[in-house]
């Protein structure tokens, strides 16, 4: 099965790549290379003049259908329409294709750190809080409502609640209306900043963080998590997670220079099973696989850590 994986490279550009390994992959029966089937196939480039630093401005890109969208720094959302690309994919070593006139743009200032999909929905978030944008599987998306004006740095969606992390908080929102989430709690991180966040089976909220004005600590803060509420149980000082991605009790968190594979079977007393020196500050997870910077790892069985490619 083909599809499209999309990996966004702040410094560069944003690059798709093509994956055809079935999802979700089972490690334990698949030879590492028939895992990790990756081969990037057209960027996407900012209009000359739409940003000042086109180059480092991308912030993040999502798709639906034939659409794909990428975020700006400055809140700038642009369009590309990529049916000529789906149509027919290119051989693995073919040219690029290369998509740098956006079907559309909509400005969205204060909203530039990051975008969410859900259906037809997405919601972008940033400095001014968090907004809803409409209408995201045509060439002309539409701003909603804002819903929030906490300065968010990440936000999740895990059921049916939304989980938005930023300077001093973590805050979940209802979604009984996704073009209306509602706040139901708030809750704060002693002054440090939170940047990502994921929920283990339902019950365990990780929060990755770092020092902020007044804060003490980088690392995760654990709390235990029935929405709508979560208490904080412990906290494991360490590297700054970008990203958190779970799977099961395990967790995989990216940061500048090393990804860690951690084992919450047990919250209050969870262990690193294996780390890999890498710059994670890119990093996705595919079934098993797991890409940062174009670096591909796999999580084996008894979890640990396995090679698999370097990009070309």
């Amino acid at each position: 099965m083909r599809k499209l994986l999309f990996l966004l490279f702040p410094l560069l550009l944003t690059l798709i790549f093509v994956s055809t390994s079935p999802v979700p992959i089972n490690a334990g029966s698949l030879a590492p290379e028939a895992a990790a089937d990756y081969d990037p196939v057209a960027e996407l480039r900012l209009p000359d003049g739409s940003t000042p630093n086109p180059n480092s401005d991308v912030r993040a890109v999502t798709a639906y259908g034939q659409y794909a969208h990428l975020l700006t720094r400055n809140g700038k959302l642009f369009t590309f329409d990529l049916a000529s690309l789906l149509a027919s994919l290119p051989a693995p070593g073919d040219p690029l294709e290369t998509f740098g006139d956006p079907a559309g743009s909509l400005d969205l200032a204060g909203f530039g750190a990051g975008i969410l999909r859900n259906g037809t929905l997405a919601y972008v978030y940033g400095r001014n809080g968090v907004m809803v944008v409409k209408e995201i599987n045509t060439a002309a998306p539409l701003a909603g409502a804002t819903f929030s004006e906490r300065n968010t740095y990440n936000l999740i969606q895990y059921e049916r609640a939304l989980i938005g992390v930023g300077p001093d908080h973590v805050t979940i929102y209802g979604l009984d209306d996704p073009e209306n989430p509602v706040e139901q709690n708030n809750y704060n991180l002693n002054g440090s900043t939170g940047f990502s966040a994921t929920v283990l089976q339902g019950q365990t909220l990780l929060v990755g963080q770092f020092v902020g004005s007044t804060g003490d600590m980088s690392g995760i803060s654990v709390f235990e998590y029935n929405y709508p509420t979560a208490n904080y149980l412990t906290a494991y000082e360490g590297n700054i997670p970008y990203h958190l991605h779970a799977s099961d009790d395990t967790a995989v968190a990216c940061s500048g220079n090393v990804l860690e594979l951690w084992d919450f079977t047990y919250p209050d007393d969870a262990t690193i099973r294996d780390s890999w020196q890498a710059s994670a500050r890119v990093c996705a997870r595919d079934g098993n696989n797991l890409i940062a910077n174009g670096t591909v790892l796999q999580v084996r069985p008894d979890l640990s850590l396995i090679h698999i490619s370097e990009p070309t």
